[in-house]
C-alpha cells in the first residue's frame, strides 16, 4: 500500500495555521531470491559473520545433502505407507552470515527484519481426510520424519554436536567481549542518530521498534541507513570486530588441541556426507 504525507493546512479563530501530516506508509516485499544475492564478505565480521572463518564448520552444501537425503526419505517412508509427501525447502546457514550492521544491501532490503521471515512458506503436507493418521505417520513416536533423521543425521551426530557445543563457547565468548568493545561508542552513535531526526538511544532500541512489525516500511529503511552511516562514523561495529578478532585469534590458539581434534572429526564427516550424493 503506498500513500504520501500530506501538509494540511487548517485555518485557526485567531489566525495563523496548523498544519498537519497525514501519513501513509509504502511497504516492501523483499523476494527470497533478493536476499541470497546479498554480498557474504563483511568489512567488519562481527558475531555469526566468523563461521565463515572457521574451517571445522560444515560448509552449505554439506548441510544441503544432508537436509536433501532427509527429506527424500522422508519421501520415500511415506510413499510405503501410501501417503504422498513434499519435500522442504532447503533455506541454509547462508542469511545468517550475511547480517551484519553494516550490510547496506541487506538493509535496504529488510530493514531490521530477520531475512528468514522472507524465506517463503514450507510445503503443507497433510491428508484433508486423514490429517491425525498423516501426522502420526509423519511425526509419531515411530514416524518418518524420525526414521528419516536417525538414517540420515545419526551417521554425523557425534561430530555435529561436537562442533555445536565449541560453536555455542566461541559465540558466547565474541558476544561478550563484543559487547564490552562497543558500549563507549554508543553515545556518540545515539548523538548521530538524534542529528539525523531519529532518536534512539541504542541500536537495540531502533532495532526492537521495527524488527516486530509485520511489514517492512520505506520509514523503517530510512531508520536502518541512518542506523548504518552512524555505526559508520562512529566505528561501533569496527570496534566490536577488532575486538572479537582479537578474541577469536586467542581462542584458537588456547584450543589447538581441541582443533586437531576437530579437524580430525571433520574429515570422517566430510567422507560421510560425499557417500551421500
Amino acid at each position: 500500500m503506498l500513500t504520501t504525507c500530506r501538509a494540511i493546512a487548517v485555518s485557526l479563530v485567531l489566525g495563523g495555521s496548523l498544519v498537519g501530516c497525514s501519513e501513509q506508509v509504502e511497504t516492501r516485499a523483499p523476494s527470497w531470491e533478493q536476499i541470497l544475492s546479498v554480498s557474504v564478505n563483511p568489512e567488519f565480521p562481527i558475531d555469526n559473520n566468523w563461521r565463515e572463518s572457521l574451517e571445522f564448520m560444515p560448509s552449505e552444501a554439506q548441510n544441503k545433502a544432508l537436509y536433501d537425503t532427509w527429506q527424500s526419505g522422508m519421501t520415500s517412508c511415506m510413499a510405503s505407507l501410501g501417503r504422498n509427501f513434499q519435500a522442504g525447502n532447503f533455506f541454509g546457514d547462508l542469511v545468517v552470515v550475511r547480517q551484519n550492521p553494516l550490510n547496506r544491501d541487506l538493509a535496504e532490503l529488510v530493514g531490521y527484519h530477520e531475512p528468514s521471515n522472507f524465506a517463503g512458506p514450507q510445503p503443507a503436507n497433510t491428508d484433508e481426510k486423514d490429517p491425525e493418521g498423516y501426522a502420526a505417520d509423519l511425526e509419531g513416536a515411530n514416524g518418518c520424519a524420525g526414521q528419516a533423521a536417525k538414517k540420515t543425521y545419526d551417521l554425523v551426530s557425534s561430530y555435529t554436536e561436537r562442533i555445536d557445543g565449541v560453536l555455542q563457547d566461541i559465540m558466547r565468548e565474541l558476544a561478550d567481549v563484543g559487547n564490552a568493545a562497543q558500549t563507549p561508542f554508543v553515545a556518540a552513535w545515539s548523538d548521530c542518530m538524534k542529528r539525523a531526526n531519529h532518536p534512539f538511544a541504542t541500536p537495540h532500541d531502533a532495532s526492537t521498534k521495527y524488527s516486530g512489525t509485520e511489514k517492512v516500511t520505506e520509514v523503517e529503511i530510512r531508520v536502518r541507513l541512518a542506523d548504518l552511516v552512524c555505526d559508520k562514523e562512529v566505528g561501533l561495529t569496527a570496534a566490536r570486530s577488532r575486538a572479537q578478532r582479537a578474541a577469536l585469534d586467542a581462542w584458537m590458539t588456547k584450543n589447538s588441541t581441541v582443533i586437531d581434534e576437530l579437524r580430525v572429526g571433520k574429515a570422517s564427516f566430510d567422507s560421510v556426507v560425499a557417500g551421500l550424493s
